[in-house]
């Protein structure tokens, strides 16, 4: 006879044999602690216990501890927590547009003269830059 701690939400001090099978012991937890069979799962020394296998097996003596943990339900999670930080898979492909064509020679330029020499001519010289997309003074 030796005696073993099962641990829950709080520790419970059980007699057993070495020759009890794990299915016994759950069905121990069942009658005591009113966890259902089918829901428990029973881990020692960081291992999951078979239930066919006994607890001398196991080497599981005594005052060793055994740890009851019920079964979560679980599977494929639906809705949006499921595609977390997957956007790039969720953004639409789009065709590409055609663009106009960019100036080039004579016309990029006289494009160049007339945003650098004369519109820094009605700018004031002095004080910070406006940026080209700034509002201020408009």
């Amino acid at each position: 006879m030796m005696q073993v701690v099962v641990q829950t939400d709080s520790n419970y001090v059980f007699d057993f044999q070495a020759r009890n099978r794990i299915s016994d012991v759950k069905d121990r937890i069942f009658q005591s602690l009113g966890y259902e069979v089918d829901d428990q799962i029973l881990m020692s020394n960081g291992r999951i216990l078979d239930d066919g296998s006994t607890l001398g097996d196991l080497g599981i003596g005594n005052m060793d501890s055994i740890s009851v943990f019920s079964r979560l339900l679980g599977g494929k999670v639906h809705g949006s927590l499921a595609r977390a930080g997957k956007v790039r898979n969720q953004t639409k492909k789009t065709p590409k547009k055609e663009k106009k064509r960019p100036k080039s020679g004579r016309c990029k330029l006289r494009r160049k003269y007339h945003r650098r020499v004369l519109a820094a001519v009605s700018q004031p010289a002095f004080g910070r830059k406006r940026g080209p997309n700034s509002n201020a003074g408009k």
